[in-house]
C-alpha cells in the first residue's frame, strides 16, 4: 500500500506538522474503527456498518488515505442502498467489502509509519 498525502497537504496549506498530528490520531483510532466495523458486521447491523464505514471514510479522506477511503465509501453506499431485508447477494457484498476494508486498515499502519519516518 502506497501512501501519498499530497491532496491532504494541499487542503491544510501544506502544514506538515498538522498532517503528522492527524496521522497520529488516525493510527490511534484505527483499532476503534476496526472494532466498530467488526461489531456491526458480526451483529448483521447493516445500518451501523454503513455508519462505521462513513466514519472511516471521513477520517481517511482527512489524511489523504485514498486506498482506505475508497473502499469505506463503497461499503457505506452498499449498506445504505440495501433493502431492509438484504438478499444473500447483498450480504455477500457486505462481507467482501468488510473484509477488504479490514485488510486495508491493517495495511495502512505500515504505509503511514513509513511515510512518517521519512518526514
Amino acid at each position: 500500500m502506497l501512501y501519498d498525502p499530497t491532496e491532504a497537504l494541499t487542503r491544510i496549506d501544506n502544514d506538515l506538522e498538522l498532517l503528522k498530528m492527524l496521522i497520529g490520531v488516525y493510527l490511534n483510532e484505527r483499532e476503534t474503527y476496526a472494532h466498530r466495523l467488526t461489531k456491526a458486521y458480526s451483529a448483521a447491523d447493516w445500518v451501523e456498518l454503513g455508519n462505521a464505514a462513513h466514519n472511516v471514510k471521513g477520517a481517511s479522506a482527512t489524511i489523504g488515505l485514498e486506498m482506505v477511503r475508497e473502499i469505506a465509501e463503497t461499503l457505506e453506499k452498499t449498506c445504505r442502498t440495501a433493502p431492509n431485508v438484504p438478499s444473500d447477494k447483498d450480504i455477500q457484498s457486505f462481507q467482501f467489502l468488510y473484509e477488504k476494508l479490514m485488510d486495508r486498515l491493517k495495511q495502512c499502519e505500515s504505509a503511514m509509519n513509513q511515510w512518517l519516518s521519512g518526514h
